[in-house]
């Protein structure tokens, strides 16, 4: 706390001037408190104003997300409805397919049988 003092008749001067900037630090930190504490008051009105601003605006942003949603789901309904028609398609394509393939070694099958 104290510097070495050089001589002894500055140590009453040095208590004298630690005592001052001790009042004067005190002072300081209570007008900070309190400039913070106003604005901390003045942000939470203006909060509760904005609040309430918004609080009128929920129901409708609610409406829109709801109608959007449903939107959103028409849309992937139907591309599902698609995507399944897509691949019932590839399916009957396949066994098709698989059917002509058996159908034509068969018939290469009775072929050579045939000739043999």
């Amino acid at each position: 706390m104290i510097e070495r003092a050089r001589r002894k008749e500055e140590i009453p001067l040095l208590k004298s001037k630690m005592e001052e900037e001790k009042v004067e630090h005190k002072s300081y930190f209570v007008e900070q408190q309190e400039l913070s504490r106003e604005a901390h008051r003045a942000q939470h009105e203006t909060d509760l104003k904005e609040k309430a601003k918004i609080t009128t605006l929920y129901p409708h942003w609610q409406a829109y997300r709801a109608a959007k949603l449903a939107d959103r789901r028409k849309e992937f309904d139907v591309r599902m409805a698609k995507r399944d028609e897509l691949r019932e398609k590839k399916r009957k394509k396949m066994r098709l397919d698989a059917l002509k393939a058996k159908e034509a070694e068969l018939f290469r099958l009775q072929e050579v049988l045939c000739f043999n």
